[in-house]
């Protein structure tokens, strides 16, 4: 036995050599992390309680040692967290004893499905954080499109009355902005720039949020063909358009009433007059 208690000691490491300890009484000081521990052959019996470990990597050496069945945790910060228990013993299954008490096996076979529970709501958490990056990178690459189709417009532009006014285009560029920001690079188009940085984004993107559809580029429009379930179609009552063109959007307005029967907005236009162009 070798009695290390109340030396305020912070790590627990370079323990190699002591092949015949039994048993190891740490407890009482300050002690953040072990390691090596997994080198002691003999070791059957580990004391590390009331320390400063917060958390199973600390001391995650002890998933290696086939020697340690009894082990003490209680008094550290890691012993107050839910899920002590079930992670301790998920990595530790050689354990008898925990905080010296016996574990059976419906401890062990409870602490396996919290583990799996756990394990299942990090993939779903981590899968929504892809899903949302993709979202905000696609959006990006339709504001990148659309401000190039836009610039090139302007370019064509000679008569002064078509700058007068913000229409949909200053409209969507303030909206583009909110989304991201896009580099200006001389003799590089928008398209390379983005090629390089995202590629294989999709074109369009079309989304519910709510009781909103919302339509990013031009390419959503084929949208409003599509077969909607009577009570999709039946929830939307606004509609959205970002980065389209209002003379895209035109043909598309007499679809409206017909596939969304409780619609009742359009979203993102600039005067209310234009829809008397249709």
């Amino acid at each position: 036995m070798l009695n290390l208690a109340r030396n305020g000691l912070t790590h627990a490491e370079n323990l190699s050599g002591l092949d015949s300890l039994l048993e190891l009484n740490l407890r009482y000081n300050k002690i953040r992390s072990v390691k090596d521990v997994d080198s002691l052959p003999s070791l059957q019996r580990l004391f590390l309680s009331f320390n400063n470990i917060s958390c199973v990597e600390d001391i995650l050496c002890l998933a290696d040692s086939a020697s340690i069945s009894e082990l003490t945790l209680d008094g550290n910060p890691i012993a107050q967290e839910a899920w002590y228990k079930p992670s301790v013993l998920h990595h530790m299954m050689q354990l008898r004893q925990l905080d010296m008490k016996k574990i059976t096996e419906e401890e062990r076979r409870l602490a396996s499905v919290a583990i799996r529970k756990e394990e299942e709501k990090r993939r779903e958490s981590h899968r929504q954080t892809l899903l949302k990056e993709k979202k905000r990178l696609t959006i990006c690459n339709i504001a990148h499109h659309w401000e190039v189709q836009q610039n090139r417009l302007v370019r064509k532009l000679s008569n002064p009355e078509h700058l007068q006014g913000e229409g949909p285009c200053q409209n969507n560029r303030k909206a583009a902005a909110a989304v991201c920001e896009f580099p200006e690079e001389e003799g590089r188009s928008l398209e390379t720039i983005l090629g390089k940085v995202v590629p294989g984004l999709e074109s369009h993107l079309v989304e519910i949020d709510g009781d909103t559809l919302c339509l990013y580029g031009s390419g959503a429009l084929e949208s409003l063909d599509r077969n909607w379930s009577v009570q999709t179609a039946g929830n939307i009552i606004s509609i959205s358009f970002i980065f389209i063109d209002f003379d895209e959007i035109i043909p598309a307005l007499s679809k409206l009433k017909i596939k969304f029967p409780n619609f009742l907005a359009s979203c993102s236009l600039s005067s209310l007059n234009n829809l008397g162009k249709s």
